[in-house]
């Protein structure tokens, strides 16, 4: 039945909406009480019940109301009203507070100034004409939103199966780690309360802090080992890390009691780099911390906090300080969180943030010191890297992510954790893969794939994985050393196929020698016609005797064809086997990058 709070704080009790009582379900429209307008309402589900607030904090709740295939139509008395078909669709006009609740909805701002919260499913998010914002805020996972591309997709919670955002200006994230990305225009984004990063763009971008400018502060310094730091550190006025952000592309940064305008300070590139580029195709680009885009080339540095996106023909290999390689695909993005590295214990830590895209990577001396010293966040799980190589392909539309643990060059196998709220699932043994849906969803069994489908899935990136010359560890090959072809099973076996295959084959000097018997016999037979027709044999037995030798000649053109037709098929099957020992190539380089791991 629709109920309607005759007082704005709600002490006074609930009355009806109407002169009558009715169940949603008996009735095509419920009337709303006068003075009860749907132009100024907020929307908000509590299960099956929609619960409406008009601008004084009346309040009218309509029982059932999303439990009904066909929901009641809603009228109030100056006039507005909302079709019945509001459980997938929610509209309203001027400054509007849409809260669609869990499924999949699609939501209207129109006019004004409106805040639209999708809640869990793959909604569509509408803010039309006004300063909108997408609200997050109720996420307690992570999301990730980037208004440039309009697809939200998020690491659980509330943008778990992918939101499309139209017409939004602005994105308030949640309590967990969020990565907000604006667009060409003026953006406000708020991470809220977790490790954030925060990616203006163009345009005068804000991000709204929650506190005092006093009890924080906005550090870029180095640190113990003299490793460049070049996140913003959010403290409290203990000097307690309250959160970290990483904030790029930023104008504004936006506190209870004061703003931080021109922040030229947060820049990723006033410090020493933490990796280089070691392979490049195409066009790949950084995004510093302080919001710049430079076009990458091999050679360059980067920075901690760079994100890194490849176009459609892009790839790139990307060595760090602790020789921890990585390469990325065509259309890939990720950013570069922390780099920790002390060359003299070797010890640190390395987290990257993997946005989408095919990746590899190769562990350096942190995962190897420490297993539990690299992780990789992503956005439907977070992986760990035990002192392996992995590959990675993230989805670009956030609906999943498939992960290999790829064997070393001398046999040696890791092992690669990956965590969601789904559950875990560990790898530790060669070539096994697991898929991942969503953050909510648990990975799958995983199973073996095969060194074909590794090279067609991670081909593009495996091209551009940077060779890690040898090291104090003698890691690597050393300059000017040659790998001596080791080999997974799987490679030696292409190697034993092609040579099998290739003792079948005629030789060159063979085909030549076949063909010069051929030639032979056609000549000795035309001497011995010469020798019979002087012993004056009569016409009919030269005749017999020439069709002989025809029939002879014909047999040896056959002959002679077959063997044309046998190396024409010879070599059709060298190109075959060209096209596998390419595969196998690929492999042998791969099994060279991970000895260069070690």
């Amino acid at each position: 039945m629709a109920e309607f709070a005759d007082s704005a704080d709600g002490n006074e009790g609930q009355d009806t909406a109407t002169d009558f009582q009715v169940e949603a379900t008996e009735v095509g429209f419920v009337s709303l009480p006068d003075g009860f307008s749907l132009s100024d309402a907020t929307f908000e589900s509590d299960g099956s019940d929609l619960l409406l607030t008009g601008a004084d904090g009346a309040r009218v709740t309509v029982e059932g109301f999303f439990a009904q295939d066909n929901p009641p139509e809603l009228v109030s008395a100056d006039g507005a009203q909302i079709s019945g078909d509001m459980a997938t669709r929610l509209a309203g006009g001027g400054n509007d507070f849409i809260n669609a609740g869990a499924g999949d909805y699609t939501l209207l701002g129109g006019t004004g100034d409106d805040v639209l919260i999708g809640g869990a499913g793959a909604d569509i998010l509408d803010g039309g004409d006004g300063i909108d914002t997408a609200d997050y805020s109720g996420d307690v996972t992570g999301v990730v939103v980037n208004l440039e591309t309009g697809l939200g997709f998020g690491s659980g919670g509330d943008a778990a199966e992918g939101d499309t955002l139209i017409d939004i200006e602005n994105v308030t994230g949640g309590s967990g780690d969020d990565i907000l990305t604006g667009d060409g225009g003026d953006n406000v984004l708020t991470g809220g309360s977790g490790d954030d990063i925060i990616i203006g763009g163009a345009g005068q971008d804000t991000t709204i802090i929650d506190g005092d400018f006093g009890n924080y502060t906005i550090t870029q310094a180095l640190d113990d080992n003299g490793v460049y730091q070049t996140s913003v550190t959010l403290a409290d006025a203990d000097g307690a890390a309250v959160e970290t952000d990483t904030i790029s592309g930023v104008e504004i940064i936006q506190f209870d009691d004061a703003l931080a305008e021109n922040l030229s300070v947060i820049s990723g590139t006033d410090g020493e780099p933490i990796g280089n580029i070691e392979n490049l195709s195409g066009s790949v680009f950084a995004i510093h911390t302080d919001g710049t885009r430079v076009e990458l080339k091999e050679g360059d540095s980067v920075f901690q906090g760079d994100i890194i996106e490849s176009s459609a023909d892009g790839a790139v290999g990307i060595l760090l300080v602790d020789e921890t390689t990585f390469s990325m695909g065509e259309n890939g993005r990720i950013v570069l969180d922390e780099m920790i590295y002390d060359p003299a214990t070797q010890e640190g830590s390395v987290g990257l943030s993997i946005v989408q895209g095919v990746f590899t990577f190769v562990s350096g001396q942190v995962a190897k010191t420490d297993p539990d010293a690299m992780t990789l966040d992503t956005p439907v799980a977070t992986i760990g890297i035990r002192g392996t190589q992995v590959g990675i392909d993230v989805d670009p539309q956030g609906q999943g992510m498939n992960v290999v643990l790829m064997e070393e060059a001398d046999g040696f196998v890791g092992e690669v954790v990956i965590v969601n709220d789904g559950g875990i699932q560990v790898m530790n043994a060669p070539n096994q893969t697991t898929s991942i849906a969503d953050f909510a969803t648990a990975p799958t069994e995983v199973r073996v794939m095969n060194m074909r489908e590794l090279v067609e899935s991670f081909g593009s990136a495996l091209k551009q994985l940077p060779r890690v010359h040898g090291n104090q560890n003698d890691y690597g090959l050393q300059e000017g050393e040659v790998l001596d072809g080791d080999k997974g099973e799987e490679e030696a076996f292409l190697d034993e196929d092609i040579e099998e295959l290739k003792e079948g084959e005629p030789t060159a000097e063979e085909l030549a020698e076949l063909e010069a018997a051929a030639g032979e016999e056609e000549a000795f037979l035309d001497e011995e016609i010469e020798e019979l027709k002087e012993g004056e044999l009569t016409a009919e037995e030269l005749a017999e005797l020439e069709a002989a030798a025809a029939a002879e000649a014909e047999a040896a053109a056959e002959a002679e064809a077959a063997a044309e037709a046998e190396a024409e098929a010879e070599a059709e099957a060298a190109a075959e086997l060209a096209a596998e020992e390419e595969a196998a190539e690929l492999a042998a380089e791969l099994a060279a990058e991970e000895l260069a791991a070690e």
